[in-house]
């Protein structure tokens, strides 16, 4: 067995949370608390990393992705044919589905809108109530996005071994292909621009400049990593999350 050379700082069981569940998207929320959604089911989980302690919840449908908006006071969860929802996380209290047509899957924050991936091979800006302000017609479908401060969105699509970087007025956009990153998965951004990328089939996480230059290969298979999925980055920490072992373990990595 290869020697782990930079352990997970943290580890935690997903199937804690009841038998066999798996969770395959996360976002960070004030306070270092994750939002984790479950495997093709209708459950969410605020979890505390420190303490261990979970809140379960529960929705009507099952929900692909979810992100916080730019208030920190709500997040917002896809749930395909049904639309999106919004949630406020101070007492957890869930608005209507907005159904803006499409299949809702992967999203994130945009500003004070969203960016979703609602259409075949097309990302969508909108408002949280589903009033559409700009679209991009993408090389594939997007699986996993985030986005910056510079009106860029970064995208993923799993199947092929590209990242992709989209502005949508369109004056900046590339796409970086890197053998040593197999079915690129999760993807976030540090509070520096540096953009890091899960591969799920190479077992790794690579770091990119805010410029999109490649910096390397910052976590591999002897470090932990297998099967990653989502990850997420928290800045107040130094911390990289990792939805690890094809959904069944968070892991937390110092950076």
């Amino acid at each position: 067995m290869s020697k782990i050379n930079n352990p997970a700082m943290k580890y935690f069981r997903t199937a804690t949370f009841g038998e066999n569940v798996k969770c395959l998207r996360c976002c960070l929320l004030p306070g270092g608390r994750l939002f984790l959604v479950e495997n093709f089911g209708c459950h969410g989980y605020v979890f505390d990393p420190e303490t261990h302690q979970w809140d379960t919840l529960k929705f009507d449908n099952t929900i692909h992705d979810v992100t916080l908006l730019k208030n920190h006071k709500c997040v917002v969860v896809t749930a395909g044919s049904k639309g999106f929802q919004e949630m406020n996380m101070k007492n957890f209290h869930i608005k209507q589905y907005q159904k803006a047509g499409g299949n809702f899957q992967a999203i994130n924050q945009f500003g004070d809108k969203i960016a979703v991936h609602n259409d075949f091979r097309k990302l969508s800006v909108m408002d949280t109530h589903g009033n559409v302000t700009s679209t991009i017609n993408t090389k594939y479908d997007p699986w996993y996005v985030t986005t910056d401060d510079h009106n860029c969105i970064f995208w993923t699509n799993g199947k092929h071994g590209e990242i992709h970087c989209e502005q949508v007025r369109g004056l900046k956009r590339y796409i970086h292909h890197n053998a040593k990153i197999d079915c690129p998965s999760g993807l976030t951004l540090d509070k520096r621009g540096s953009l890091y990328v899960a591969g799920y089939a190479s077992h790794n996480i690579h770091k990119f400049s805010q410029d999109g230059q490649y910096q390397g290969e910052i976590l591999r298979e002897t470090d932990g990593i297998k099967h990653p999925y989502d990850i997420a980055f928290n800045n107040d920490k130094e911390e990289l999350i990792v939805l690890n072992e094809d959904g069944a373990a968070i892991c937390i990595y110092k950076l």
